[in-house]
Parts: structure tokens; C-alpha cells; sequence
């Protein structure tokens, strides 16, 4: 969030260099267009969440921000530095806390206790971590450590997924100031600086343009991959005065508006972002600074950008910010499947709750006078409010890992070769083979697949144990073994890679000749089809039969004996979350079941059984009456566990079906 200009009261603004004389020119002013730029990104982001289908890349309202927060901080570090030689940091960093620490800790605050009502103890262990990360500012790294993908629906879950932005803005403030003292003192003027600037931004848009195809979770968390934002920003406020200019500069900022609402408007989840798509609002962004810059704001782009609605909410639009994402998470959480109306309810809600944090809260201790006079007091609050923070929520840690280990246990209960460095990464071709059981023996069973055939690993592990059988394990997430092209979320791209895993994977196979190979994947809604146009569409469930029966008469006419297991039911829901939520409620368990017919896609077997009848090879395996009865699937079988999450079975419950899988797995490798 940019963190510039504010209102003072309802009706005189005044920005954060006129506030305080220590930090800058005083001949800035008030820039309105600034302020309705600002309420034009904030309006952006909060109708994106708010699930509004026209605005489907209003994300990009957070690009938005971070190019004006360059702009507006370097606008503050190079009219010091030019003037006196030097940067005032303790002032610096002083005004930073006084602007953005009250309101954050009060929301961080708030919605911790929200949470206690809103979510069970197992939900709350991860949400009070990402707590304790959001209050050191490292939010960022947190849900980069843990590859959240911020378009999926998971990402809906925790209430501070939104702080990512705001540690990558204070980092960024960590590191720019020296930076622009440093291109000062090398270059001596605006342009030596200028340099410097434009190396360190092109060089973090390179990493971003690379990260975003290779690895997208660290381009569109990472710091480093945004810093070019902000560095774009900065490169604004260094051009030259160009009167001549004005009356171009006029239509070139309609063009800025007019690019940062296209992209809001034109972007999808889908696209891969940031990358090289970024530079289109963040360029139209600096567009509209400059034309504002170079003559009147209140002209041109500025007729829109100076219209009071745009003033009052980019004035409010930190608070609403903060606000707007916890109350739509937890209001989702309280009421499962609210209506669009509900959503855009809670985002108005929201607002309010902002107006009342900027008038009570963030203007009145921004502008405390007694802070702004002691700087080093001010650093002093903030530190205790940061550390205060991380503590509260470091206890509302504990006291949920106490109440919902349980839960929290079997929803980290994940198969052993997960951990051993054998399943194959999104951008890899080339088949990981790991070896479990008796690697001496001379009898090999393969499991192949994707997360659903690791899930079954357990079970498998035990029977080789026992029986010592050598067990080789070729898996690859996200990647089934029928021959269907699939689109991965992560890589936001058709899935070429597992394609030229498949097809290596299954040569392997044949070559080692196995006594028995057993087949388990996702089956549910698992690849897309590719039209002509070579656009993307929904895979139907024959062109799943037909892959999947490619599949299986490659491996039946080399004579492999094959078990395919049918894919376990699904939930819709995440069974421990279900489970903690209803304890915390004091329901049953029985809160949590499934019906089965809803569980049971009748497609999806009947696609199995076609694409493996006549073939004399393949046997397939169908468990699912041991998880479901004849009405339902239920969350618990014998007080285990049966999922982890929505749709992978947990490891203690599957090791309870060790029995059903050794009987016809055995079978299967003594009739070879």
C-alpha cells in the first residue's frame, strides 16, 4: 500500500512532506490526482475480492500502489538529499511507523479475536503464524515458504493473505533510502541517480519476467521481483520539467488511466502475473504521475482523478485496504456459500470500519504533534506495537496448537516419500525413481501416478516390507497416468512438462519389466482439452476414457500386470478443518459427511471400467465402499481420519486398508 498523502480532516488535506518539515520539500503540496489514483487502485483491488466477474485483474490496484509509493518516497529521499548532502533515516522511519503501524496492529488485533469465532483450533495454527509474520513485516516470505498460489481458491482461507503487500513495501523502504543516497553521493545529480535506478529496475524485471515462468510464487511475492514497481516510480519523479510537453503529457495520461483499467478489466487468474503483463498498469501508473506532474493535476486525467468520491476513498484507502480482505474471509467462513451481494455487502461494511480507523486511529497518531516532534519516540511506539503484535499472536499460536493438534496432525499426515526428494517438480521432464522395501529383491512393484498415487504409498510401503518385494515409486504431482493434456495452475500455462514426464515415466516401466504396476490419479475433472485455436477448455470425461485407455494399452501389450485404483471419493470440503470447526462449535461429526452420490462421480468410474475392459493385463480396484457407506462417505472410519485436506486420503487411514490392497495386489504379482 502506498503510504503518501492523507487527509488531516473532512475537508484539508495535507501530505506527508507538508506534515512534516524534516522530511522533504515543502513545495510538493497536496497532489489530488495522487489521492485519486489511490482510490482508483484500492477500488480495483477490493471489487476483484469482492468477486466482481468485470473486474477480474483488479489486482493489479496493488501494482498501482507500489509504483506510487516509489514515486512518492524517492519524490521525499532525493529532495533531501539534494538539499543537505544526507538522509534523515530516524525521521524517515519514524513517519513510516506513524503511518502504517496503528491501523495495521488494530486490524492484526481484530482479526485475531474474529478468527476465535470464525474457525476451529486446527485452522487458526496456520492463521495465528501468519499472524506472528504479518506483525515482523515478513508475511511475504511466509506464504512464499508454503507456495500459497494467490489466484487459487485456497488462498480464500486466511484473512491476512492481503499483508504480503505491505511487507514487500517495507522491505522496499528498508533498502531504497540507501540506495538513493548512494546513486546521489556516486552521480552527484538527478541523472547519475537516474542510472543507478534504471539498472536496479531493469535487472529486478528481468528476475520477475523469469521467476513468472519458472517459479510464480517468488515473482509475485518476492521482493526482489517487485522492486522494479517501485524503481519505476522512482524514475518518474526524476524527468525534467518539459512545459512544451504539457499538452501531450495531457493525453498521455488519459492513456495511463486508460491502460491501468484495461489490464484490471482484461487480466484473469489465469494469466501469468507479474511478468511482462506488469508493465502495462505500472506504466500507465508513471503515465498518469507525469502528466500530473508537469502541469496542473486538476486537468486532463486529473478532471477524473480530482472527482470528491475518488478524494474521500484514496484518502481512506490504507484503512480500506487493511480491512476489506479479513471481513470478506471471515465473513465467508461464517456463512458458507454467500451470495455475490453478501460479498459486496461485507466490502462496504468494510469501508466503514476505514473511515473510522482513518479518523480515530491513523490521522490523529500520525499527526500527533508530540510524536512528530520526537521521531525517536515514535520509533520506540512502533517497535513495541511490532513486538506487542508478534506476541499476541505467537500465544493465540499456542493455545490453538494445544486445542486442534489433532486435526492439524492428520491434515500434515503425508506419505514418507513426499519427504525423500522423489516426486518430481512442476518444471522437471525427467522421471525421479526412488527405491522402498527390500531393494535386494528380485520382484518390483511400480507405483506411478500423481498426488493421488502417493497418497496410497502407506499401504504399498507395508506390503513390500512384509512380502519383501522391492517397491519403486516414479510419481510427478498434478501429472496422472492417462495420456490427457493438463493445465497446471501453478506454472498458469498448458502443463508440457508432464506430458514429457508421462511418456519417460512410462518407458521406464517397460523397461524394468515389474511383477505389477499399480496406477492411482486424479479423476476428477483432470486435464483440459485443446481446441483448434489452441485455446483451453474443460477435458470431457471421454476424452479422460480414451487417455486413460492409451494408457493402459501401451502397458497391457508389453504385458505388464497392471492395478488401476479408482479414484477415492471426493469432498468438497476439507474433512480436518470440517472436523476442527465442528468441535469448536460443538456439532457432530457427522456435520462433515458427504453424500455419497455427490461424492462418487457414477462418470468417473464408469470411464475406468471402459478404458480398462479387454484389456487381460489390467485389473482395476475399486475402494470406495471402504469409505463410504450406501448414503455417505464419512469423515471418520473407526476414529481415523480419512482425508487430509478435500480430497487426498490421510496415511493412518489408508494403512487401514493395507488388507484390501495386499489381497489383489498379491494376486496380481503370482498370477505374472
Amino acid at each position: 500500500m502506498v503510504t503518501s498523502a492523507a487527509p488531516r480532516g473532512p475537508a484539508a488535506y495535507t501530505p506527508d512532506v507538508a506534515a512534516d518539515p524534516a522530511a522533504g520539500r515543502r513545495s510538493t503540496g497536496f497532489r489530488p490526482d495522487v489521492e485519486g489514483l489511490r482510490g482508483i487502485a484500492v477500488l480495483l483491488v477490493v471489487a476483484y475480492h469482492a468477486g466482481l466477474s468485470r473486474i477480474s485483474g483488479g489486482f493489479v490496484g496493488v501494482d498501482v500502489f507500489f509504483v506510487l509509493s516509489g514515486y512518492l518516497i524517492t519524490d521525499i529521499l532525493v529532495g533531501q538529499v539534494s538539499r543537505t548532502g544526507r538522509l534523515d533515516y530516524v525521521q524517515f522511519y519514524a513517519r513510516r511507523m506513524r503511518r502504517l503501524l496503528p491501523a495495521v496492529t488494530l486490524t492484526l488485533l481484530v482479526t485475531l479475536v474474529a478468527e476465535w469465532l470464525a474457525f476451529g483450533p486446527m485452522e487458526r495454527i496456520e492463521l495465528s503464524l501468519s499472524a506472528v509474520a504479518t506483525a515482523l513485516y515478513s508475511s511475504n516470505v511466509f506464504f512464499l515458504a508454503r507456495a500459497v498460489d494467490y489466484f487459487s481458491a485456497a488462498a480464500d482461507k486466511n484473512p491476512l493473505l492481503h499483508t504480503w503487500s505491505l511487507a514487500v513495501e517495507e522491505q522496499f523502504y528498508v533498502v531504497w533510502p540507501w540506495l538513493v543516497l548512494l546513486g546521489w553521493k556516486l552521480g552527484r545529480s538527478k541523472r547519475g541517480l537516474g542510472i543507478l535506478m534504471a539498472a536496479f529496475s531493469a535487472a529486478s524485471l528481468l528476475g520477475c519476467v523469469w521467476l513468472t515462468r519458472k517459479a510464480q510464487p517468488w515473482a509475485f511475492f518476492g521482493t526482489p521481483a517487485r522492486a522494479w514497481e517501485f524503481g519505476l516510480g522512482g524514475l518518474a519523479t526524476l524527468l525534467p520539467a518539459m512545459p512544451a510537453m504539457r499538452p501531450a503529457l495531457r493525453w498521455l495520461g488519459w492513456v495511463g488511466l486508460l491502460l491501468v483499467v484495461a489490464t484490471a478489466v482484461a487480466l484473469g487468474p489465469s494469466t501469468p502475473f507479474p511478468g511482462v503483463v506488469a508493465l502495462v498498469p505500472t506504466l500507465g501508473t508513471a503515465l498518469a504521475l507525469v502528466a500530473g506532474a508537469q502541469g496542473d493535476p486538476h486537468l486532463g486525467v486529473g478532471r477524473v482523478l480530482t472527482l470528491r468520491p475518488l478524494q474521500w476513498i484514496g484518502g481512506r484507502s490504507y484503512s480500506w485496504y487493511l480491512w476489506h480482505w479479513p471481513a470478506l474471509v471471515l465473513g465467508a467462513a461464517l456463512w458458507p456459500g454467500m451470495p455475490s451481494w453478501g460479498r459486496l455487502a461485507l466490502a462496504a461494511g468494510s469501508l466503514v470500519l476505514a473511515a473510522l480507523t482513518t479518523a480515530l486511529i491513523e490521522n490523529p497518531i500520525r499527526f500527533l504533534p508530540r510524536l512528530v516532534a520526537r521521531p525517536r519516540l515514535s520509533i520506540a511506539i512502533g517497535a513495541a506495537c511490532t513486538v506487542g503484535a508478534a506476541a499476541i499472536a505467537f500465544v493465540a499460536w499456542r493455545d490453538a496448537s494445544a486445542r486442534g493438534g489433532a486435526y492439524w496432525r492428520a491434515a500434515h499426515d503425508v506419505p514418507l516419500v513426499t519427504t525423500q526428494d522423489c516426486t518430481t517438480d512442476f518444471t522437471e521432464t525427467r522421471p525421479r525413481q526412488c527405491t522402498f522395501g527390500d531393494p535386494a529383491s528380485k520382484t518390483t512393484v511400480v507405483l506411478l501416478g500423481d498426488s493421488h498415487a502417493v497418497q496410497w504409498f502407506p499401504a504399498f510401503d507395508r506390503i513390500a516390507r512384509d512380502r519383501h518385494w522391492k517397491l519403486v515409486t516414479l510419481v510427478k504431482y498434478s501429472c496422472p497416468a492417462a495420456r490427457v493434456p493438463m493445465y497446471t495452475r501453478v506454472l498458469k500455462r498448458l502443463y508440457t512438462e508432464c506430458a514429457a514426464w508421462r511418456e519417460q515415466a512410462l518407458g521406464r516401466v517397460l523397461a524394468m519389466r515389474p511383477a505389477a504396476l499399480v496406477v492411482g490419479q486424479f479423476a476428477r475433472k483432470g486435464g483440459v482439452s485443446v481446441r483448434p485455436d489452441g485455446a483451453l477448455d474443460s477435458l470431457s470425461w471421454d476424452a479422460w476414457r480414451d487417455g486413460l485407455h492409451s494408457t493402459l494399452v501401451t502397458l497391457d501389450s508389453a504385458g505388464v500386470p497392471t492395478l488401476l485404483l479408482r479414484d477415492s471419493p471426493g469432498t468438497g470440503r476439507d474433512i480436518p478443518v470440517c472436523l476442527s470447526r465442528a468441535e469448536h462449535r460443538g456439532q457432530p461429526t457427522s456435520t462433515c459427511a458427504v453424500p455419497r452420490d455427490r461424492a462418487l462421480d457414477p462418470r468417473a468410474g464408469e470411464a475406468d471400467r471402459a478404458a480398462s475392459a479387454g484389456l487381460a493385463h489390467v485389473t482395476l480396484l475399486d475402494l470406495s465402499d471402504r469409505m463410504c457407506d450406501a448414503a455417505t462417505c464419512e469423515p471418520l472410519r473407526d476414529g481415523v481420519v480419512v482425508y487430509r485436506d478435500n480430497n487426498h486420503l490421510s496415511d493412518a487411514f489408508v494403512r487401514t486398508l493395507t488388507p484390501a490392497l495386499d489381497a489383489p495386489l498379491a494376486a496380481l504379482v503370482a498370477g505374472r
